[in-house]
């Protein structure tokens, strides 16, 4: 199988004049911001100092704090010295980390020759405030990254002058990407090009849809999913998707290096329909996720991961962790909640067997 390693290997030699800007490149890009160029890159509080290329970040040794970091840092090292990439620049950095907020946002500004301006919002790191934040987007509330992401929209589009823009993101960075364009004043939303959001969770509510941003966004709006995408189905879902051939099942196509690229035709293998069990999961968590208050959003957070916050323990050892320290009546709610999940996958799963083939 082929993916965007493999991509960069065999076009790199080509400008994005000679060949085509696609999602493939979309997809270099929202990998690219897991990488922790904030300790090297200027930062949007210093809008005159001179970009960072990334010709000259193999002078540097950079770190990726999330599961792909590997995969990301050797695509660096292919963009360097590949005449497709080298020429990019990084500007406007705005890195936060908060554990009292909860708080583990990333975005920076990439300008491409011939192409223009990229926002780019980085995804869920292997931090425990990251990932509780992740899921705290299907809060009616916005998250403190949805709010920075809106901010720094804001800040992008005084320093661009009135340049328009592209913006996309993975994961949880695909999910600020839409909000922050949707939730973005109008001076700005006119300057978005297009939105991509490569398997990122939708949002936690559907006002958007009463929008005048939102109206003016929505043909621009572009999702992007493996076959069996597990978090691009997450709540409402802004946009159909385009459906990409992936290697592996369920959370493991997550991963953008797992998404099957075609050297022939120079972009992604495509297919017209989601998985039956992505469509079974979809639907489940629509009934089962959505219909509840924020208070009972909150009980699911806290009994899964808030009585852990802070510490140096990893994500799955916190569930774990907490899955045993629970007191009698929180293991009663959290069985509770998870039986009624199991009622909604079991609604869903016989929806779609009935539909005989319809999805």
């Amino acid at each position: 199988m082929k993916n965007i390693i493999d991509y960069v290997k065999t076009f790199g030699h080509l400008s994005f004049i000679e060949k085509a800007f696609n999602n493939v490149d979309i997809c270099v890009f929202a990998s690219l911001v897991y990488i922790q160029f904030e300790d090297v890159a200027p930062k949007f509080t210093e809008p005159e100092k001179p970009p960072l290329y990334l010709r000259d970040c193999k002078e540097y040794s950079f770190k990726s704090n999330c599961i792909d970091g590997k995969r990301h840092l050797r695509l660096l090292k292919l963009l360097c010295d590949s005449k497709r990439y080298k020429d990019v620049s990084i500007q406007y950095v705005f890195e936060v980390f908060d554990k009292v907020y909860i708080e583990q946002f990333c975005a920076m500004t990439f300008n491409i020759p011939d192409i223009g301006y990229l926002v780019a919002f980085r995804g869920t790191d292997n931090t425990l405030e990251g990932w509780v934040e992740d899921i705290g987007t299907g809060l009616e509330s916005a998250t403190a990254g949805q709010l920075d992401s809106t901010e720094y929209l804001l800040r992008i589009n005084k320093f661009l002058n009135g340049k328009h823009f592209m913006i996309c993101g993975h994961s949880k960075g695909g999910n600020l990407a839409v909000f922050s364009s949707i939730y973005s004043r109008k001076d700005v939303y006119q300057n978005i090009d297009k939105v991509y959001s490569l398997d990122g969770n939708g949002l936690g509510n559907d006002r958007y849809l009463k929008l005048p941003s939102y109206k003016y966004l929505k043909d621009k709006i572009y999702s992007i999913v493996p076959k069996d995408s597990v978090v691009g189905q997450l709540l409402y879902v802004v946009k159909e998707p385009v459906i990409v051939k992936a290697l592996g099942f369920f959370v493991f196509q997550h991963s953008t290096y797992m998404w099957k690229v075609n050297l022939k035709t120079g972009d992604f293998e495509y297919t017209d329909k989601l998985s039956f069990s992505s469509r079974v999961r979809h639907r489940a968590i629509q009934n089962w996720y959505l219909n509840r208050d924020d208070d009972q959003k909150l009980i699911i957070l806290y009994l899964i991961f808030y009585k852990d916050i802070g510490s140096k323990n990893s994500v799955l050892k916190t569930i774990r962790k907490n899955k045993k320290t629970l007191i009698k009546e929180e293991r009663k709610q959290l069985k509770g909640l998870f039986s009624s999940y199991l009622r909604a996958k079991n609604e869903a799963f016989f929806y779609y067997l009935r539909k005989k083939g319809n999805y």
